[in-house]
């Protein structure tokens, strides 16, 4: 799980790099907006989850540690909701 999405995140970043699952995304690999926006719409896809609107925050999503979290979360059910 871990490899899939720092695949997603290798594939939409502007430059090179070898990013962890404690990356910045912002800081470190050079995300935007546009950029946080298509990495989680590609994230969803991979994993096929939802997140809630109302829990994403930039802080939610600042590294992929804590996208692995809404990713966990979206399928025991909990704080991110799975697709139906």
């Amino acid at each position: 799980m871990e490899q899939r999405l720092l695949s997603c995140v290798v594939g939409r970043m502007p430059f090179a790099a070898k990013p962890t699952l404690d990356s910045d995304l912002f800081d470190e690999l050079g995300f935007d907006s546009a950029l946080l926006l298509d990495l989680i719409l590609a994230v969803e896809d991979e994993f096929d989850c939802r997140f809630d609107e109302e829990l994403l925050s930039i802080e939610a999503l600042r590294s992929p540690r804590r996208i692995l979290g809404l990713i966990l979360a979206a399928r025991r059910g909990g704080a991110a909701r799975r697709e139906a």
